[in-house]
């Protein structure tokens, strides 16, 4: 058969969107006798045929679910689909900072407590809430309108960024695409005027990360004068007031910068802006939605105990 039925996820997968262990990982079933089904492949050339199987062999057993699978429709696959995208996207943004300290930082309760402060200290900053502000208002220009594809194509980037850094991408027990499904549907989200909360967490980690970037690079190379420039006045935002803000912001604007570091006629603010965006994509995709997922599945079992 051609679709499964995802336990986990609560929602219909098609065979060839999934790899052998997803039908482990994402407890797959049969959609009309809830039996497990594995993934098969054969090739037929010039082309690969990608289908579940029952386990049990019993031809009249599998004939009739066949039958009863194919007349699921299209419209039906959709609603149930759309309801569980939504239900874990509500159960992911409650629990997206909580995931980020987690996932991001060292997990030891001096070092969560750490980071807490900071963010807190980002949370009260007027330069920061400058930055911060206008930020927002661009990635709504941006993004709200920006199309699956092009999300997909940044985080892609962010992907062989990694890869070409460390040689590889951190593994996740979900595939690559649904961690960029995921992660596109909170991205467009947190741009929402009732989920700016989470937006704002979201950009203080960018804008930690990309600080601790520099400092990771100083440590190898010689870094180069925007890069100086740009950590030093980062450092001076966080305390700045918000006068002291916009004489910052100016110096930014009038520092010109383009290739090979930033695009044609571009100058250091917004390289700032374009790098903490480019950490904050990159924490979405790599959170360990999976696992979250158990978690909350494991927290309703024990409630009904």
């Amino acid at each position: 058969m051609k679709l499964g039925y995802s336990l986990l996820l609560r929602e219909y997968v098609a065979a060839e969107k999934i790899d052998y262990s997803d039908c482990k990982n994402f407890q797959i079933v049969c959609p009309n006798c809830k039996e497990p089904i594995f993934k098969v492949e054969r090739k037929i050339e010039p082309q690969i045929i990608h289908y579940l199987s029952h386990y049990n062999r019993d031809k009249d057993y599998v004939d009739i679910c066949e039958l009863r699978v194919i007349k699921i429709s299209s419209r039906e696959i959709e609603s149930v689909n759309n309801i569980s995208r939504n239900q874990k996207l509500e159960y992911f943004l409650k629990v997206l900072k909580d995931a980020i300290l987690e996932n991001e930082y060292p997990n030891n309760p001096e070092s969560i407590n750490s980071v807490r402060a900071l963010f807190n200290k980002f949370n009260h900053s007027a330069g920061v809430q400058v930055l911060r502000d206008n930020m927002y208002e661009l990635s709504r220009q941006q993004f709200l309108q920006c199309s699956e594809r092009d999300l997909y194509e940044l985080f892609d980037e962010y992907i062989r960024e990694i890869k070409m850094i460390s040689g590889t991408f951190p593994k996740t027990s979900f595939s690559i695409d649904m961690q960029k499904r995921i992660a596109t549907d909170i991205w467009k989200h947190i741009l929402s005027l009732k989920a700016k909360g989470n937006y704002s967490f979201l950009l203080y980690h960018g804008y930690i990360m990309l600080m601790m970037r520099i400092e990771a690079a100083y440590n190898v190379r010689k870094l180069y004068e925007y890069e100086q420039y740009l950590h030093s006045n980062m450092k001076k935002l966080i305390d700045s007031s918000k006068n002291k803000a916009k004489v910052i912001f100016e110096n930014l604007v009038n520092y010109p910068l383009g290739p090979p570091h930033a695009i044609e006629n571009s100058n250091l603010l917004n390289k700032i802006a374009s790098e903490i965006t480019h950490e904050m994509l990159g924490c979405l995709v790599r959170l360990p939605y999976f696992e979250l997922i158990k978690k909350a599945i494991f927290k309703d079992k024990s409630n009904y105990k």
